[in-house]
C-alpha cells in the first residue's frame, strides 16, 4: 500500500483519482488545477472563457 501512495504522491494525484474512470487525464488536470489556483480572479476567468470555447470546437475532447 506504501508503494501505492507513492506512486500518487509522485504523479501528484490522490488514490481516488487514480482509480476514477470519469477522469480521463488525473494527471495533467492536477497540474491544470495547481496552476490555476494561483491565478487571481480575472486571469482566473480569462483562462475559463477561453476553456468554454476551445471545447465547443470540432475535434476537442
Amino acid at each position: 500500500m506504501s508503494e501505492f501512495l507513492y506512486m500518487c504522491e509522485y504523479f501528484e494525484i490522490t488514490p481516488e483519482q487514480f482509480f476514477s474512470e470519469n477522469i480521463p487525464k488525473p494527471i495533467k488536470l492536477e497540474r491544470a488545477v495547481k496552476a490555476l489556483d494561483k491565478l487571481n480572479d480575472a486571469d482566473l476567468d480569462r483562462i475559463i472563457d477561453l476553456a468554454e470555447r476551445l471545447a465547443e470546437k470540432p475535434g476537442i475532447a
